[in-house]
């Protein structure tokens, strides 16, 4: 059974998230996956597991995102992946 990790640059995203200072836009993304309407399908499947949270913006008509408690545990075990596999 496929999971969100299994979704082209979800891994990215997550990982990107952890390592951002403010929360990012969904157009702040874009580096990702210039594919629009993906990118918003990954991040909203990524909501839906509890993993990010999509917060409206009353200026602009965006979404800014951020993780969420569980996120910041998958993208700490995710990271630790990684500096496993560069050692």
């Amino acid at each position: 059974m496929k999971t969100v990790l299994d979704m082209s640059g979800a891994v990215s995203i997550i990982t990107y998230l952890l390592e951002c200072d403010d929360e990012p836009y969904i157009s702040d993304l874009h580096f990702i996956n210039d594919n629009h309407k993906f990118l918003v399908s990954v991040l909203e499947r990524l909501q839906n597991d509890g993993v990010i949270v999509l917060k409206e913006q009353k200026v602009r008509r965006s979404r800014k995102v951020s993780l969420t408690e569980k996120g910041k545990q998958v993208a700490e075990l995710l990271k630790q992946a990684e500096d496993l596999i560069n050692d």
